[in-house]
């Protein structure tokens, strides 16, 4: 889960121009994924998506003002002549540790039959994405 105003990583996988298999190691430069919150004009990440030799995975990492919004989109485009890899998508709704909070007491409620929910709760941040609720 992305949390909204708190920094993250994603991974994508990157494909053949033709789609028919994964590419290792993919080359990315500055401008090929862009940025989009809100619905708003996209623009550069803040920093260049990372590859591995070995894996076809593209790792971004976003800034807290990256996920400072409702809606992220970002796409990824090889901005070389002869494309090394397919374009990429990727929307998300960051959501805040209140509505994370919420929504536990309602799935306990739909899995105990219409018996409430009477346990209090409490969120604790661990950091790096860790959370733990009591």
């Amino acid at each position: 889960m992305i949390q909204k105003n708190q920094p993250a990583t994603i991974s994508v996988a990157l494909r053949t121009p033709d789609g028919s298999a994964f590419l290792d190691g993919a080359t990315i430069a500055a401008g090929d994924f862009q940025i989009s919150l809100d619905g708003g004009a996209f623009a550069n990440l803040s920093s260049v998506p990372t590859t591995t030799a070995s894996e076809p995975f593209a790792t971004i990492s976003l800034t807290a003002a990256e996920t400072n919004a409702d809606l992220v989109s970002i796409i990824g485009r090889d901005q070389t002549a002869t494309a090394e890899w397919q374009e990429v998508a990727i929307s998300f709704n960051p959501t805040t540790v209140t509505e994370e909070v919420e929504r536990i007491p309602r799935a306990a409620d739909a899995l105990v039959a219409g018996a409430p929910f009477n346990r209090s709760i409490t969120f604790n941040s661990v950091g790096d994405g860790d959370e733990v609720i009591s």
